[in-house]
């Protein structure tokens, strides 16, 4: 949490997307990382097709 915040402290690293991919998969702690501004959360264990839609996703808006 305190490195998503240091990255979207900053305008010229606000833009970098965060997916954050973790252990602790409470309510409490996806809602933490959304609200510092995680362009996505995954809890593990994850499964690789899910990730790699997800930084797909965000590649596409990114470009697009």
């Amino acid at each position: 949490y305190e490195l998503i915040g240091e990255i979207k402290k900053f305008e010229r690293t606000r833009s970098i997307p965060v997916v954050f991919l973790t252990a602790r998969a409470g309510d409490k702690h996806r809602r933490m990382g959304i609200e510092l501004g995680a362009a996505a959360f995954l809890n593990k264990p994850f499964k690789e097709p899910e990730l790699i839609s997800i930084i797909s996703g965000l590649m596409a808006r990114k470009m697009g």
